[in-house]
Order: structure tokens, then C-alpha cells, then sequence
């Protein structure tokens, strides 16, 4: 018989979510674009995908979010990308 271990988990939905942002699809086409190149920074990947027009607009972003230009996808918290998705909604 094979050794197998499992466990139940329970979720609960959030009655609100866990960040507010100003448009949905922005927040989550962000998120997606950050993560499609994994191995590369943020800014470089938000370059690519066409977030961000080019590096310096992608510069001038992140450094009014007192956020590292090398700063990695996975070091971002939900909160990091909202800002993003927020400042992006108000500047285009």
C-alpha cells in the first residue's frame, strides 16, 4: 500500500477583496505580465509586455513607489501590485 499523506483545508471567502484597485483587468494583466517572464525584473518585464511605454517611464513608476528597479515579480506583495495597477490607472 502506498504511503500517503493528506489533509483537508477549509477556505473562507473574503466578503471584500483584499485590495482595492481602480480597474480590475489592469490589476490582474499586471500581475500576469510580471509573472510571464519570471527570470527578469519587474521593470524589464513591464517593458516587454507593454506596461510601461519603456524603462524610464517603468523608472520614474517605481521609484514614486519606493520600489527597486531590480526588484523581482516574486518579491512584491498584493498590495505592491495594486499600487502599481493604481498609479498605472492614474497616469494613462
Amino acid at each position: 500500500m502506498p504511503e500517503v499523506t493528506s489533509e483537508v483545508i477549509h477556505l473562507k471567502l473574503r466578503e471584500k477583496p483584499a485590495v482595492e484597485v481602480k480597474n480590475k483587468k489592469v490589476f490582474f494583466n499586471i500581475i500576469k505580465s510580471a509573472y510571464m517572464q519570471r527570470r527578469k525584473t519587474l521593470l524589464n518585464a513591464l517593458v516587454n509586455t507593454g506596461v510601461f511605454q519603456n524603462k524610464e517611464e517603468g523608472m520614474v513608476s517605481l521609484k514614486k513607489l519606493n520600489l527597486r528597479e531590480d526588484v523581482r515579480a516574486e518579491n512584491l506583495t498584493i498590495e505592491d501590485f495594486a499600487r502599481i495597477s493604481n498609479l498605472f490607472c492614474e497616469s494613462h
